[in-house]
């Protein structure tokens, strides 16, 4: 805006202009103002005076700025609006009439500072590294710094956006983090509280013993050891365990146990530690084997064999009437994998035996007698046995290659379980017992086979890394 000052009786003044005017190097903030105006080309000029009030042509102030031609008026209250003009004096002490008036209301809005990060309810796993971040809207103000706090707690001070810090290597514990901006040069208003937790990491245990891979021979003692960081949680116990079964639990360390007598076969090793009474964390497992003792060569003519791909070497040994076995594998589908204890047969014949032990392996595992046409995996057979549980199963393959049938025929209670199979030219019979002397026929099939074929004793386990064990005894083999 801009006006010419009424003449003055000083002639030297008459001829002044100027402007007064918001400009924009000095930007107003909440209680204060820089106005300019254009100078005055009178050599005889001494100041320039601003006139300041709360109502129009009205000035309770007044501020003598000498021959600058700009002022910052300072005091002001957010909200009100105020009325400025301003005045030129000569060396004489004459002064002219006010310039044209403008107004200006600072603003009454405080600064606000907003904690954007961490957000309010945020978890941690301690010693836990927390990225801070805060916004302000200045609303007018000089923004000083930006203060970051826990609870009341300084944790950084940002002097300039961005406004961040980490706090770091935070403990486990409840917190309420927040921002306060510091404002032209010494008030302070603050963010909303943002709670967060920081909470310990799991305990972490290791089974130090056995390794991985190990292999021992029955009867097996295996030393059992793990190692807990509890990264300070409570250890309860620390567990042993074989798959899910629980081989022992020891309260205090060091955790250690000496697991005797582990049966023939695979075993899935790991060890669990229980925290904090309901918490558990559970080490990284080790597949260990315990094999029968490397026994002689098979008494003629007796021989053995793993058929098909079974992942682990199956095992035998004949002792006066026992037949001790281990085999890993599946009898299903249309090629086989399982261990086969076995000798020529020529014609007729049969075989029969008594199961007096089976380890319990899980689904899938079968132990019992068979006659097999060949040695490959797709070979026909015939095969009378049992389950874990004790469930006497038939199977069969009628072709080669061919797919395999089953037949289920109730159950028996160890080691009170008969299996028999008898050739007669192309006709099989299955037969069951549970006294050796008393059989009932579960089946019978006329299946093709060469007249020389393979029988013998065949155990599988239902998987190909782990083995089954079963013992047979009371063995007939005709002829």
């Amino acid at each position: 805006m801009a006006a010419q000052l009424k003449s003055l009786s000083h002639r030297r003044l008459s001829n002044i202009f100027w402007m007064l005017a918001l400009v924009g190097f000095g930007a107003p903030t909440a209680n204060s103002v820089t106005l300019a105006w254009n100078p005055s080309s009178d050599p005889t000029l001494a100041g320039y005076r601003v006139y300041q009030g709360v109502a129009s042509q009205t000035y309770t102030n007044v501020l003598s700025v000498g021959t600058a031609t700009n002022a910052t008026v300072s005091g002001l209250t957010g909200g009100v609006t105020y009325f400025f003009a301003v005045t030129a004096y000569d060396t004489d002490g004459l002064e002219s009439p006010y310039s044209n008036q403008i107004t200006y209301t600072p603003s009454n809005a405080l600064p606000v500072v907003s904690l954007t990060a961490p957000v309010s309810g945020a978890s941690y796993m301690g010693p836990a590294n927390i990225a801070c971040s805060a916004s302000v809207t200045a609303n007018g103000h000089t923004i000083n710094s930006v203060k970051f706090y826990s609870g009341s707690n300084l944790i950084a001070q940002a002097a300039a956006a961005p406004y961040t810090c980490v706090w770091s290597n935070v403990s486990a514990g409840s917190y309420v983090l927040s921002a306060a901006a510091l404002y032209d040069g010494g008030n302070l208003v603050s963010s909303a509280a943002a709670p967060v937790t920081v909470t310990n990491p799991l305990p972490f245990i290791a089974l130090t013993s056995p390794s991985d891979g190990a292999n021992y021979t029955a009867p097996a003692t295996i030393n059992l050891a793990a190692t807990v960081t509890p990264n300070g949680h409570v250890i309860n116990q620390v567990q042993f365990l074989d798959g899910s079964n629980l081989i022992a639990a020891e309260a205090s360390p060091p955790y250690s146990y000496t697991w005797t007598n582990a049966t023939v076969g695979s075993h899935l090793l790991s060890a669990a530690a229980i925290f904090d009474s309901v918490g558990t964390v559970a080490s990284s497992p080790a597949q260990v084997t315990v094999a029968l003792a490397q026994a002689p060569a098979l008494p003629p003519p007796w021989q053995s064999l793993d058929i098909g791909t079974v992942g682990l070497a199956g095992s035998a040994s004949i002792n006066g009437g026992l037949y001790a076995l281990s085999g890993a594998g599946n009898l299903t589908g249309t090629a086989d994998s399982f261990y086969f204890v076995f000798q020529p047969m020529t014609g007729n014949g049969e075989i029969r035996a008594q199961i007096s032990s089976i380890q319990s392996r899980g689904t899938g595992a079968l132990a019992g007698v068979m006659v097999r046409e060949t040695l490959t995996p797709g070979a026909r057979y015939v095969f009378m046995g049992i389950s874990p549980s004790g469930a006497f199963d038939s199977k069969m393959r009628s072709s080669t290659s061919g797919t395999t049938t089953s037949k289920a025929s109730g159950s028996g209670v160890l080691p009170n379980t008969w299996v028999r199979v008898v050739r007669s030219n192309s006709k099989w019979y299955i037969y069951k017992s549970t006294n050796g002397s008393n059989w009932t026929r579960v089946s019978s099939a006329s299946i093709a086979m060469a007249s020389s074929v393979y029988m013998g004793f065949a155990v599988c386990s239902g998987s190909t890394n782990a083995l089954e064990s079963v013992a047979f005894t009371n063995a007939t083999i005709v002829p």
